[in-house]
């Protein structure tokens, strides 16, 4: 894997695909015109989408939960976790693997047994259809990876927000403010676009910068960039977007079906400050319509959604108006190396004038680059999670 990064409005990556397009040597052109809800319930649901589009969730969370301390001994809970040390893996049956550490210190009470949980929310959610955990959903979710390890690790421990009954000694039920217990330090937000537009590419987007950020970072694997992110703050939220049906084929999960070509993840990954600054760090606050604002606000931001240029529609676009396909790469050519930073070969003044005047009967600016917004074919919309189409694609 290489990455590249850059730091300027028209960031410069270091690598690109190289092209033999030249100029004509006869060049002339014509004017033209121009898992569940509770661990006891089952989800009847079907994931929510846009018309045809991707689905929005939670792909990766940590929380923070408390143990009563009279309930476990904890060397001998950790034990039965087959945990060494203080951390590590717990497996559960058939459930996807939980990141388990118990947290003690100087900065706690030694009477506190507490544990951080960190998990993927959505492997326990695609068994009911799911490619993500819904916002609704993650409570349930929650709660039942959190029952899942206390029980493993001994049944008969008891969460600091139950109580027991003092005659019987039964532990009583989860209160129904259990989740305000809960703390939340981490939370990947998510929104899938599923694309069937042949003209998109990921790499469409190496030179979106998100505001407020330093650089643009395209990570590229067998010659082609499959992920779009910038350079991250350590205490600050993260945001990418990638190429998600590529990286499934690389890691494929068992059980589930390939996903479609182009299918698109965008990702905000929110930290601690993050989550405090946003008032949800405990898990009864994560509502619905608060998240899906999180993540429209962040899309906002990271301009992932403004519209695209298309090489084959820049191309298609100047032939079906009238243009030979050597005059419209003689173009396309010159916009690259504007974009890139490239000399062009030595031209005659006529030929140039003859460019110049060329360009500007099509609408389009050389100074531009490739950045022509009346070539812009479509851009991606968070709202239906599909590729919204603004100009149609040319029959050949």
């Amino acid at each position: 894997m290489t990455k590249t990064s850059v730091a300027t409005t028209k960031p410069y990556i270091k690598t690109r695909e190289s092209s033999n397009r030249g100029l004509s040597s006869s060049y002339s052109v014509q004017k033209h015109p121009s898992i569940l809800r509770s661990s006891q319930q089952v989800i009847t649901q079907q994931p929510t989408t846009g018309v045809n589009g991707g689905e929005r969730g939670i792909d990766k969370i940590a929380i923070f939960v408390e143990l009563d301390p009279d309930s476990i001994v904890i060397y001998d809970f950790l034990a039965r976790l087959k945990i060494e040390g203080t951390s590590g893996l717990v497996s559960i049956g058939n459930y996807p693997e939980v990141h388990v550490r118990w947290i003690s210190g100087a900065a706690r009470t030694d009477e506190q047994v507490k544990f951080r949980l960190e998990f993927n929310p959505s492997g326990f959610m695609r068994s009911k259809g799911y490619e993500l955990c819904p916002f609704s959903e993650i409570q349930g979710v929650c709660k039942l990876v959190m029952e899942l390890v206390v029980s493993k690790g001994d049944p008969g421990a008891r969460f600091a927000f139950q109580e027991v009954d003092t005659k019987s000694g039964e532990i009583h039920e989860w209160p129904n403010n259990w989740a305000s217990h809960v703390i939340c330090t981490r939370a990947d937000l998510t929104q899938d676009f599923v694309i069937s537009e042949p003209r998109y590419r990921l790499a469409q987007l190496k030179f979106r910068r998100p505001k407020y950020t330093r650089a643009t970072v395209n990570y590229i694997n067998s010659r082609k960039i499959n992920t779009v992110t910038h350079k991250a703050s350590p205490k600050h939220w993260l945001m990418k977007i990638y190429d998600k049906s590529e990286e499934r084929k690389a890691n494929p999960i068992e059980g589930t079906e390939p996903l479609t070509t182009n299918h698109t993840r965008f990702e905000v990954g929110l930290k601690y400050i993050d989550m405090k600054t946003s008032g949800i760090l405990k898990l009864d606050q994560m509502s619905e319509a608060r998240l899906n604002g999180l993540v429209e606000k962040h899309w906002e931001n990271s301009t992932y959604g403004e519209p695209l240029f298309s090489e084959e529609h820049f191309l298609a676009t100047l032939i079906d108006q009238g243009l030979t396909f050597e005059e419209a790469s003689a173009l396309f050519y010159v916009l690259y190396a504007r974009e890139n930073g490239l000399n062009l070969p030595k031209m005659p003044d006529r030929y140039l004038r003859e460019l110049r005047k060329s360009a500007k009967s099509f609408g389009i600016k050389l100074s531009e680059g490739l950045n022509q917004s009346n070539f812009k074919y479509g851009y991606l919309d968070v709202g239906t999670g599909t590729f919204v189409v603004t100009a149609p694609l040319l029959a050949p």
